[in-house]
């Protein structure tokens, strides 16, 4: 609680935020490292690497947990096998290296409220970008729906897009994801390179009798990880617009942006 009520112990509101978000991103480790096999340290992770985008360059908590992970070769974490379990309808990762894309806007963390508005030849995605509030003192909390207004909103729009997937997991599933022991972490944007679900999209599509492989090599694998569901796309590239209003606004927009760029 000191966090949140930093200031009334003499605290200054941002060294009060800043305390706040270290607890919120450290606070489960000492249990997760009794219950190691239980451990979803892609989530783990992904909350350090939270806590390093908002208090950058002060922060480095990712880059000190990997280190130090590695540097400890007879403890529990070093000595668990990376298994990789069936996902069911999901692709199977092989030769998938996943980069994450820092140049696009990063979802907010506890509530991006993403939606999807597509046709066959459209797909576009709006999501709460995530934007430190200089003047928190960490005295409250926001809480946003889609008809909150004035709130930053990326949307997303998708250049001849292939395919698309928005559902589980959430970021407390998203150790089952096929790409997470990659380096596929939640409340990220990223790109799949040797994508295994690319590549079993153009087998499909091999028994079509103008089938031509080549065509497949223009696409990309896009993963959008947000906090209660994940975003999959296959396209041929992407682009985005920052606006500031409601997510319902966003979504009529997006409705009117259907088959502008089919071609």
């Amino acid at each position: 609680m000191l966090g949140y009520e930093g200031a009334e112990a003499g605290l200054s509101p941002r060294r009060s935020a800043q305390l706040a978000d270290l607890m919120d991103a450290i606070h489960n480790i000492p249990e997760l490292l009794a219950r190691w096999e239980e451990c979803n340290e892609a989530l783990l992770v992904g909350m350090l690497r939270d806590y390093d985008r908002r208090w950058s360059p002060l922060a480095n908590l990712a880059e000190v947990y990997t280190n130090l992970r590695s540097e400890a070769p007879g403890s529990q974490a070093a000595e668990r096998p990376c298994v990789e379990p069936h996902h069911g309808a999901m692709y199977r990762a092989d030769k998938d290296r996943v980069v994450e894309i820092t140049s696009a806007p990063q979802p907010d963390v506890g509530a991006p409220l993403p939606s999807v508005v597509s046709d066959e030849c459209s797909v576009l995605l709006a999501y709460i970008v995530s934007e430190p509030d200089p003047n928190w003192d960490g005295t409250y909390v926001n809480v946003v729906s889609p008809s909150s207004d004035d709130e930053p909103i990326a949307i997303i729009r998708f250049r001849r897009p292939r395919a698309h997937l928005f559902g589980p997991p959430n970021d407390e599933a998203f150790s089952g994801h096929p790409l997470a022991s990659r380096g596929l972490s939640p409340y990220s944007v990223n790109e799949v390179e040797h994508s295994s679900w690319l590549r079993s999209l153009e087998q499909m599509n091999a028994v079509h009798p103008s089938h031509r492989p080549e065509h497949f090599a223009r696409y990309h694998h896009y993963i959008f990880a947000f906090h209660d569901s994940t975003f999959e796309c296959i396209a041929e590239s992407f682009t985005f617009e920052l606006h500031r209003g409601s997510m319902l606004a966003a979504v009529r927009s997006m409705a009117a942006m259907l088959g502008s760029d089919a071609a």
